[in-house]
């Protein structure tokens, strides 16, 4: 059983307190190519995280979203990002020029 199968397995049991498993998750599943488990990990890591603990995960939607080509939705997680962090490393050095998905 390799580590996000099992990472998977313990949030199922419990998956209420486990924003930062979830997001860790979607992370590694993300850095693996497995663009479908990084998404449905940083989607619940997202809805679990209610005081915004992880405003990262939107900046990983972002990227998740563009190389599905959804720029409409990648765009809005930039956004919200942007508006939760600030301070933080600006997305043109983190990864694609998010401002070309308009294009």
């Amino acid at each position: 059983m390799n580590h996000v199968a099992v990472n998977n397995y313990i949030l199922d049991l419990d998956p209420m307190n486990y924003a930062d498993a979830y997001f860790y998750n979607a992370m590694a599943s993300y850095k693996l190519n497995k663009i479908e488990d990084a998404e449905k990990s940083a989607l619940k890591a997202e809805h679990l995280d209610l005081r915004t603990h992880f405003p990262q995960v939107h900046l990983l939607l972002a990227e998740i979203f563009a190389r599905k080509d959804h720029y409409a939705v990648a765009i809005a997680q930039m956004q919200t990002y942007l508006a939760l962090a600030p301070m933080r490393k600006t997305p043109t050095t983190y990864g694609p020029s998010w401002q070309n998905w308009k294009n």
